[in-house]
C-alpha cells in the first residue's frame, strides 16, 4: 500500500511539474511573439488555440485572449479641444490655431462592443478559476472605465463590489510580484476617484461620490476619499458649505494634509468674495 501510495504522488509531481513547464513554454513563446506582432498579430491566436488545447485552466492564456480581444476592439480617435483635459487623457500635443486660442489634441480609445464583451468575458473566466487575483481585477476595472467613459455605469459598480471584497476578505489579495497592503489596495482605488473627478461628467462625478463613500463608511480615517467628497460637493453639487465640512474633516483627522488645507483657503476666500457682493 506505502509503495502504491509513493507511486501515486511521484506520478502527481511529475504532471505538476509538467504542467509547470507547458506554462513557462507556452508564455514565453507567446511574450516573444506579441513582442514582434502586437497581441492580436499573425500567429497569436494559432498559438492561444494550442496553449488551450494543452492547458485549458491555465489563466495565463485566458488573459492572453482578453489582450487579443481587447486589440482587436479599440481604435484610436483623434480629438481636438480648446481645453488642456479632455476625459481625464493627457494630450498627444498642443498647437494654436490662427487666432491664436490654444488647442489639443487627445488620443480617445473607441470599442466594439460586441468585441469587448469577448474580451471581458476572458477576464472573467480566469477570475472564476482565481477571485483573490487583484491584478486582473484592476485590468477589469481599467478596461470598463476606458470603455464607458462620461458614463461609468458598469466600472463604478464593479469598483463598488471591489472595495466590498476587499473589506469582507479574510486572506490577502494575490498579485504576482507585489504584497497587496491595505495602502496599495486605496491608491488603486484612489486612481479611480482621480479618474472620474478628472472626466467630470456628472455620472463620473457620482461615481466619485458613491467610491469614496463607500470607503469611509468602513475605513473613516482615509482623508483622501473624504477630500474627494469635498470635491464632489463643490464640483457637482456646487454646495461650498457642505464641501467645507468634508475638507475641515479631513484636517481634523491630518492636520496637514495639503489638498483640503488649500480646498478650506479657497472655498473661504470665495465665500467671503460672495459677502462683499
Amino acid at each position: 500500500m506505502r509503495r502504491i501510495l509513493l507511486n501515486i504522488t511521484l506520478l502527481l509531481c511529475t504532471a505538476i511539474t509538467l504542467q509547470a513547464q507547458t506554462t513557462e513554454d507556452y508564455l514565453s513563446r507567446y511574450n516573444m511573439l506579441v513582442s514582434r506582432v502586437g497581441y492580436d498579430g499573425i500567429g497569436v491566436e494559432t498559438l492561444l488555440d494550442k496553449w488551450e488545447s494543452a492547458d485549458p485552466v491555465d489563466i495565463n492564456h485566458m488573459l492572453a485572449r482578453f489582450n487579443f480581444w481587447l486589440s482587436k476592439a479599440v481604435r484610436d480617435s483623434v480629438v481636438t479641444s480648446s481645453k488642456p483635459n479632455y476625459l481625464g487623457l493627457e494630450p498627444l500635443l498642443s498647437t494654436k490655431d490662427s487666432t491664436g486660442r490654444n488647442l489639443y489634441y487627445f488620443n480617445e480609445p473607441l470599442y466594439d462592443p460586441l468585441t469587448f464583451d469577448k474580451a471581458i468575458s476572458y477576464l472573467d473566466k480566469a477570475l472564476e478559476h482565481d477571485n483573490g487575483r487583484l491584478d486582473i481585477m484592476l485590468t477589469k476595472a481599467d478596461a470598463l472605465v476606458s470603455y464607458e467613459k462620461e458614463i461609468p455605469d458598469s466600472s463604478t459598480d464593479f469598483i463598488l463590489k471591489l472595495v466590498d471584497l476587499n473589506f469582507s476578505r479574510k486572506a490577502k489579495w494575490d498579485c504576482p510580484s507585489v504584497e497587496v497592503t491595505e495602502a496599495v489596495f486605496f491608491d488603486a482605488i484612489e486612481h479611480y476617484c482621480i479618474t472620474f473627478f478628472n472626466i467630470g461628467s456628472p455620472a463620473a462625478l457620482e461615481a466619485m461620490f458613491k467610491v469614496s463613500s463607500r470607503v469611509v463608511k468602513s475605513r473613516p480615517a482615509e482623508t483622501r476619499f473624504i477630500n474627494f467628497i469635498g470635491a464632489y460637493y463643490v464640483k457637482a453639487k456646487k454646495d461650498d458649505k457642505k464641501a467645507l465640512k468634508y475638507y475641515r474633516q479631513s484636517l481634523k483627522l491630518e492636520p496637514e494634509n495639503a489638498v483640503a488645507q488649500q480646498n478650506v483657503n479657497l472655498i473661504q476666500r470665495r465665500m467671503a468674495a460672495s459677502k462683499k457682493k
